[in-house]
């Protein structure tokens, strides 16, 4: 049979004929099979389903586009067309019908499964004495981000460079350097870049803040550098000491006698602190 339609079908035998009107309709659907049969498929992902319908005249054909596709829990997984979106955990039975013929297939839902490990800064600048913290995010097939910073292995590259305390995730700079800080989790990796600079002056404090003095007295000051780690060094034999009006009080910038200030007459100076930084002035009189 090639096609449908109405066909005389002619018999003869010495001289006898006969005819008989054959019609020939189009072949049915006898059967779908739904491919895969089985799936197991993690939420969040995408399965694309094929339906073959089985013809009565022997023939198959992808039907997918033309069936009825159904889910039995739409909550769990979602069908649309021949894509399926897997939602939550569960079973799910889908099923496909046309003309009359139904074909069912078995989902299994599984918990999202771990795509990819993302560190919070890429890249992390610290100085000296300094702590920053970074986090291992890890991102799952249904979409969620979860931060497990306290789940992975941590690992400095050069440990002089910077340490990091494994439960929080705390990276604290030790010298100056660059290093790499890696996290590891479930055969999955992510890395930071770390720059560790020395920490920069940010002030100088004189104490004590204000003096009074008479007339050929000695008060002896100390000059404190206060960095941006927020850590203070006595910089006292390090500056260079500068008064304002030495005929009111001077200042001594010799080796075993820096800091200190002379008074000579009555009057006002301002003591100055120099170094490679703002400079804190102090009055002194």
């Amino acid at each position: 049979v090639l096609n449908t339609g109405v066909v005389t079908v002619t018999a003869s035998y010495k001289s006898v004929n006969t005819q008989k009107m054959l019609t020939i309709t189009p072949a049915t659907l006898d059967s779908i099979e739904i491919v895969p049969q089985q799936l197991d498929i993690a939420a969040g992902l995408q399965q694309v389903f094929t339906a073959i319908g089985t013809y009565s005249d022997g023939s198959s054909q992808d039907v997918s586009h033309q069936v009825e596709w159904l889910s039995s829990d739409s909550q769990l997984l979602q069908i649309a067309l021949d894509s399926a979106h897997a939602k939550l955990p569960g079973s799910v039975v889908i099923s496909a019908a046309m003309q009359g013929v139904t074909a069912q297939a078995a989902v299994t839902v599984n918990p999202a499964i771990l795509q990819r490990l993302e560190m919070s800064r890429p890249e992390l600048l610290l100085e000296v004495g300094l702590q920053g913290r970074l986090k291992a995010l890890a991102f799952y097939s249904d979409q969620s981000i979860h931060d497990i910073s306290a789940q992975v292995e941590w690992l400095v590259g050069d440990g002089a460079v910077a340490s990091i305390d494994t439960d929080s995730g705390v990276v604290t700079a030790l010298s100056a350097g660059s290093t790499v800080v890696q996290a590891a989790f479930s055969g999955f990796t992510a890395q930071s870049t770390l720059q560790v600079n020395e920490a920069a002056l940010s002030r100088i404090e004189i104490s004590p803040a204000h003096a009074t003095l008479a007339a050929g007295y000695q008060q002896v000051f100390k000059a404190t550098g206060i960095y941006s780690n927020q850590q203070s060094r006595d910089l006292t034999q390090q500056v260079t000491w500068v008064s304002s009006d030495s005929a009111v009080a001077g200042i001594d910038n010799r080796l075993q006698a820096k800091g200190s200030s002379s008074a000579f007459s009555q009057g006002v100076a301002t003591i100055s602190a120099h170094f490679e930084g703002p400079v804190l002035q102090q009055n002194s009189s």
